[in-house]
């Protein structure tokens, strides 16, 4: 797998919510549910703020592969101010238990 920041499990349900466990630290808080997630210092003591991250992806036929594009916005704890802006590509691909 790989290891960097933006690597990580995604478990899309039937009614389009989804679940993520980014290959971020678990002490800065590496899960996300529909793409709100809190951020930390990297002590993980000082609450940064919300951080909103969208997704618009495509699948393929076979539900096997997605890509498309995200944005990234990390807020602060007054939940307006944005502190930081980010976008790119994003692909997956599906992963099943033998």
């Amino acid at each position: 797998m790989d290891r960097s920041p933006g690597a990580g499990f995604v478990t899309w349900h039937n009614d389009g919510t989804e679940l993520t466990n980014s290959g971020r630290e678990p002490l800065t808080g590496s899960f996300c549910i529909n793409h709100y997630a809190l951020s930390w210092d990297p002590t993980g003591r000082v609450l940064i703020g919300p951080t909103n991250i969208r997704e618009n992806v495509s699948v393929d036929a076979r539900g096997n592969h997605y890509s498309g594009t995200f944005s990234i916005d990390q807020f602060a704890t007054d939940e307006k101010t944005v502190l930081a802006h980010v976008g790119g590509a994003v692909s997956a691909t599906r992963i099943t238990v033998d």
